[in-house]
């Protein structure tokens, strides 16, 4: 009887170990598990070149995965970090490096493969056409100016039209800040100049009916392929920005730095709808938070490396024009009429409001 009880102690005590131990592997789990926290956001980075943007998304991510205590984790990738054929991708423009067009980047997005991403508000223009008004020319006065619209009403108003494509547009990014215009030799100095010019534009169609008004021949294409268009002399300029030039090669094809300031070259950082609508209140307020202040800080970047860019260009020889005042007054004045052409894309109140803020 004795041994009998003895054995049914060394059993309890067996199974007492056994569960001690499995409550402790299950412990270490639950503890990883917050560790790797409940959300996790993949901020895929696709825009060539990804230089001009990694800091500010790095920031993000710490930020992130700071204020929120480990809940969100963010993983920044690019392109590289992705399989194509995993998402029905296909590489373009490139043949060495994985570059996909910024309508592939869009739609990984809106069918949540990626959380996050970064592109191009003329792209994000064919899904809200409202944000192509801001390739107007001259619409805005300096940079100040632009932070009081992209961060006040008129900014979210622009972005809130994305909603119905499944994605919530964060805060509005310069990649480059205000664009130049790079040719194989003709000089801008007066709105005449532009009469007859091939100029690589986005796929704005605003953007390509402004060079026509002017006189020129807008041709809508990848900025990737600037560099390759530029040498075969199919056009004789690029809409650009200085942080972009020598990244993209542009300066190997280009004689003169035409600094018209026309329009500001702008993306945008997107969330998956879905994904942001199901985090808790306070976790979106972070994210929001988090990206507007990482869009602060990646439009402060361009604007630095802009004029440092520009002070290089002189340093190398490069032609630097200034477009005047005066004429820069005279283009705007002659693309007016594009506001009723585009009647059914422009809303001519958003357009004042805009000019009249101080």
């Amino acid at each position: 009887m004795k041994n009998h009880k003895n054995k049914v102690w060394r059993t309890l005590g067996l199974l007492s170990i056994l569960l001690t131990l499995h409550l402790g592997s299950m412990n270490a789990l639950a503890k990883e598990e917050t560790k790797k926290g409940k959300y996790e956001i993949k901020w895929l980075l696709a825009h060539d070149p990804v230089s001009l943007f990694v800091e500010a998304a790095n920031f993000f991510a710490r930020e992130v995965e700071k204020r929120t205590n480990g809940e969100i984790n963010v993983s920044i990738l690019t392109t590289q970090d992705i399989n194509l054929k995993d998402h029905n991708l296909t590489q373009v423009y490139n043949k060495k490096y994985k570059i996909i067009s910024p309508d592939q980047v869009i739609q990984m997005l809106m069918n949540g493969d990626v959380e996050m991403t970064q592109t191009y508000t003329t792209s994000l223009g064919k899904y809200e056409n409202k944000l192509w008004i801001l390739d107007l020319p001259y619409l805005f006065r300096d940079h100040n100016h632009a932070t009081k619209v992209l961060d006040g009403k008129i900014g979210e108003q622009l972005l809130a039209g994305l909603g119905k494509s499944n994605m919530k547009g964060l805060a509005f990014t310069y990649s480059g800040g205000f664009r130049i215009l790079p040719t194989n030799g003709r000089e801008i100095r007066k709105m005449e100049d532009f009469k007859g010019l091939r100029v690589g534009t986005s796929g704005s169609p605003v953007a390509k009916a402004v060079f026509e008004k002017l006189g020129g021949l807008g041709v809508s294409m990848p900025l990737v392929k600037g560099h390759e268009m530029t040498k075969k002399g199919l056009i004789e300029g690029i809409e650009t920005t200085y942080p972009r030039l020598y990244s993209m090669h542009q300066n190997e094809v280009s004689k003169v730095m035409n600094d018209t300031k026309h329009s500001l070259f702008l993306t945008s950082i997107v969330v998956n709808q879905t994904f942001y609508k199901g985090l808790p209140q306070h976790l979106q307020k972070v994210v929001k938070e988090v990206a507007k202040e990482a869009a602060v800080l990646e439009r402060n970047i361009s604007i630095e490396d802009g004029i440092k860019t520009k002070e290089r260009c002189k340093k190398d020889g490069f032609k630097v024009v200034e477009l005047p005042v005066s004429e820069q007054q005279r283009i705007k004045k002659a693309v007016a009429p594009l506001h009723k052409k585009f009647k059914n894309i422009f809303d001519e109140k958003i357009i004042s409001e805009i000019e009249s803020i101080n």
